[in-house]
């Protein structure tokens, strides 16, 4: 069985959940910071507030993931079909009203900002089209996955703690035999 198939038919194991815990990257990340904030968030459960760049980001991972999946599955021809400008104005767009709607109708963000953010994905969307032959659709090139799970032990010592998370894009080059995850980021940071 060549990688591809060995890749596509691994099942990701299930939480036992009586006797296993799960962190997430973001937990595990928070963690490594500060343990106190840590602590806010996921044992007192201090919401972190909605903010555009939440919308933003989720918006732009569906935009380009979306176009990925036509690219690989359905051919070069869907994926130009695809109007990815339209995807992610409308998708930022209801992303941000729901946030809006969780706050009491509380806006989080300025129509200035609203324009500026939507104008930057805009041109993000844009430069990736220019470059995407140079990136993802190089010859000998397969995508593995979109959104793929994963289920590990981070550290040898706590076997009974998982982190479980999804990658953005899994692509395997054949010519070097080698599996390329991206992780899609949208962090002004």
């Amino acid at each position: 069985m060549n990688i591809i198939e060995n890749i596509q038919k691994t099942v990701v194991p299930e939480m036992d959940w009586d006797t296993e815990k799960n962190i997430s990257y973001t937990q595990l990340s928070a963690w490594s910071e500060c343990p106190h904030r840590w602590a806010q968030m996921y044992i007192d459960k201090i919401k972190t507030p909605p903010n555009i760049y939440f919308s933003f980001g989720t918006a732009m991972h569906e935009t380009l993931q979306e176009y990925m999946e036509l690219m690989y599955n359905k051919g070069q021809q869907h994926a130009d079909e695809f109007d990815a400008h339209k995807h992610f104005q409308e998708g930022f767009l209801a992303l941000y009203k729901g946030d809006v709607e969780k706050v009491e109708g509380v806006h989080f963000a300025t129509p200035k900002e609203l324009i500026e953010f939507t104008n930057d994905g805009l041109e993000i969307i844009d430069f990736f089209l220019k470059y995407r032959q140079d990136h993802f659709h190089k010859h000998g090139w397969k995508l593995l996955g979109i959104e793929m799970p994963i289920l590990i032990a981070p550290h040898e010592d706590y076997p009974n703690v998982k982190l479980m998370g999804k990658l953005d894009l899994v692509m395997f080059d054949e010519t070097l035999h080698r599996v390329v995850i991206w992780d899609i980021k949208t962090s002004t940071r």
